[in-house]
Order: structure tokens, then sequence, then C-alpha cells
């Protein structure tokens, strides 16, 4: 096997989840070495078991090749996107600013709202909520920016809108849990 088939995802071509944490517990380790900011946007595809079980599954794998494509241009000059899911998406934002991940979320949710999608019953818009999270500040481990980003993301759900302002607040209330669970 060939090792790039073992880190990307054949059907969009981006890395997929073990490569993902691999490069996430990396660049966590060296952001804190170095005294760096870094940042993750977390997307899921809202709808997409929807739209798999009653458009179909090649309309939903024409969809994923889409993102796929999209985060690859999006991100080629910065960024590791990654399939992390059947419809979910993590960009790992080495150093980079939470604000300036936020500012990346909301063009990209724009971009992926905006993509040309036709089925046998008309255009497919997608959704997509996003949630972001950043190193340090909103988390100090994987596990804790994963938690932090998740949580946003699910709060965006069904909202066409990013969390970007509320998840700001929204993490300072998570990384309280956090900190009282340590």
């Amino acid at each position: 096997m060939e090792p790039s088939l073992v880190i990307t995802d054949n059907l969009t071509g981006l890395y997929n989840r073990r490569y993902a944490n691999k490069a996430l517990q990396e660049n966590l380790s060296l952001a804190k070495q170095q005294g760096l900011s870094g940042a993750i946007i977390l997307l899921d595809l809202e709808f997409f078991r929807y739209i798999n079980n009653h458009l179909g599954h090649l309309i939903g794998d024409i969809i994923l090749q889409k993102v796929g494509e999209l985060l690859k241009t999006t991100f080629k000059d910065g960024g590791i996107p990654c399939r992390y899911g059947v419809n979910e998406f993590l960009i790992i934002l080495p150093n980079t600013s939470v604000d300036l991940a936020y500012e990346h979320s909301e063009k990209l949710r724009l971009a992926i709202k905006s993509l040309d999608i036709s089925s046998g019953q008309g255009i497919i818009t997608l959704t997509p909520p996003l949630g972001v999270a950043g190193f340090p500040g909103q988390g100090e481990t994987v596990e804790s920016l994963l938690k932090v980003a998740y949580q946003a993301l699910y709060k965006s759900m069904y909202r066409d809108q990013l969390t970007g302002l509320y998840n700001r607040r929204y993490a300072k209330e998570v990384l309280k849990e956090n900190l009282s669970l340590a």
C-alpha cells in the first residue's frame, strides 16, 4: 500500500483523521515550544444524511469532493485541511490567531454556501456549522481544543451562521468547565 493512501482520504484527497490527529498534536507541541499561537476550524455539513438517503450517495460524494477541492484551494498556502468524519472536516491553522481563524471561518462558510451543487431535484445549498478554537487560551491539549471547537460547532448547527462572536463567549464557559474538571 502506498504511504499516501494511509494518510489521505481517497474521495476528497484531503488528509484523513489519523493524519489530522498526528498533525494537530505535532503543531500544538511546536506552538508550545516556540510560544506561537494556533487555531482549528471544525466544520460539519448539515443534513448530509438526508442528502445521502433522499438524493443518493452519488450526490453525497459530489458534495464531499467539491468541499474537499474548496478546502485544498482555500488553505493551499497555510493550513492543513482534513476529512475528520463522514461529513466533518478539520482545518489545522498553525501560527494563526483565533481572531484570524474566525475570519477564515466566515469566509469558508460563505464559500461553501455558494458552491454550485445541482441534483435531479434542483440546486443544493449547504449550510455548514463551524466551530473555532485557538491555542493558547481556549485549550492547551488536542482534546481540549477539539472539545471547544465541537461545542461551538454544535451551538451553530441549524442556524446558518458562524458562531464566531458567540463562540468567543461560549469558549470561555467551556474553558471554565474544563478547568473545573481538571
